[in-house]
């Protein structure tokens, strides 16, 4: 991707700072930090950990999230930040690509299965984390083992959310020239199998929600019911609720009281 897009380029720490409480002071309540990967921020001696902390610490946003984190750099340090600020949204994507360690290091990827399970590790200690994901299938060279590990991962981690697709050769990239390209239908058949497994993990886990309560942004009217808005969780579940049209973007508790596919529905508690 740096080959695509250039040589990272990162704000400084003060515009960001300005730029967040402005936008508090337009009514805004959630802001995410994005970033090819948002772990090689840097500003002086302030990294990315200490940047989301100052974010919560001097603003009054009461919801702060960011993408992307690279798996090589997922550090403690980010998930203590997480842990310990309650308006940074304890939600953590981080894309594994695959889970063969032959397919990582022809991808260029720089870490290991081994590598991201640890990162993982560190990433569940953070209550109530929600985390989500890339894989790719597919990938020139990927056998049936290979892919054998990607499902392993998955099922091992159990991911709330996946991103899943079939590699498609780029012109320019160093992976159109490999020789052991897999064909098509190998690879549809592989994402058809990634896709039910990771359906029922999904299913799986915003069942065990049912009966939670939840801090929740309304964020716009339902395009199926006008008289029901949807709202994400603070950790980034979609949630459907009953309400009027005038509580968008405004934050509830709610009461998480079934499924709707892979929706939460729930019913207002009451407001902060």
């Amino acid at each position: 991707m740096p080959y695509v897009r250039g040589r990272e380029v990162h704000r400084p720490v003060n515009d960001i700072l300005d730029n967040v409480k402005r936008l508090y002071e337009e009514g805004v309540r959630e802001i995410s930090l994005l970033g090819q990967n948002v772990n090689s921020y840097i500003d002086g001696d302030i990294d990315f950990p200490k940047l989301l902390a100052l974010i919560a610490e001097k603003s009054n946003m009461p919801r702060i999230g960011f993408l992307t984190s690279h798996p090589k750099d997922f550090s403690e340090a980010l998930a203590d930040v997480i842990a310990s600020h309650e308006n940074i949204m304890p939600m953590v994507h981080l894309p594994f690509q695959a889970g063969s360690n032959s397919v990582l290091k022809r991808m260029n990827r720089k870490y290991t299965r081994e590598d991201y399970i640890k990162k993982i590790e560190i990433a569940k200690k953070i209550p109530d984390v929600v985390l989500t994901t890339d894989i790719m299938v597919g990938f020139p060279g990927e056998s049936e083992e290979d892919f054998e590990q990607t499902l392993d991962i998955v099922k091992r981690v159990a991911f709330h959310e996946a991103y899943m697709y079939r590699y498609n050769q780029r012109p320019g990239t160093r992976a159109e020239s490999f020789n052991d390209q897999v064909p098509e239908e190998i690879k549809l058949e592989r994402l058809d199998r990634l896709i039910k497994i990771q359906n029922e993990i999904t299913a799986n886990l915003l069942n065990k929600e049912v009966g939670k309560t939840h801090l929740c942004l309304f964020e716009n009217i339902s395009k199926r019911n006008k008289k029901e808005l949807i709202g994400r969780t603070h950790n980034g579940l979609r949630v459907v609720v009953e309400a009027e049209a005038t509580q968008t973007g405004k934050i509830y508790r709610v009461k998480i009281n079934g499924l709707a596919g892979n929706t939460l529905k729930a019913a207002v508690v009451n407001r902060t």
